[in-house]
């Protein structure tokens, strides 16, 4: 897909506006029953979630990565 694909109207908006975009397109697709994880996959978020529960200080909120990502 090329800049020509993309409606004119998403491409003026801010970019913060046009992040929020796709991370509100991005979620819906992760919320689609029909998408699956493998095992694998499985297995290593299982490991992030542990690791982040015994130490939760160490991970950067996603607010505070947007924010990070956006430059604010």
């Amino acid at each position: 897909m090329s800049q020509a694909d993309i409606p004119a109207d998403i491409l003026a908006m801010p970019v913060a506006d046009r992040i929020e975009l796709v991370t509100r397109i991005w979620d819906s697709i992760a919320d689609d029953a029909a998408i699956g994880l493998s095992d694998d996959h499985r297995k290593v978020l299982e490991q992030r979630l542990a690791d982040h529960q015994r130490s939760p200080e160490q991970g950067t909120s996603w607010e505070a990565l947007k924010k990070q990502l956006r430059g604010n």
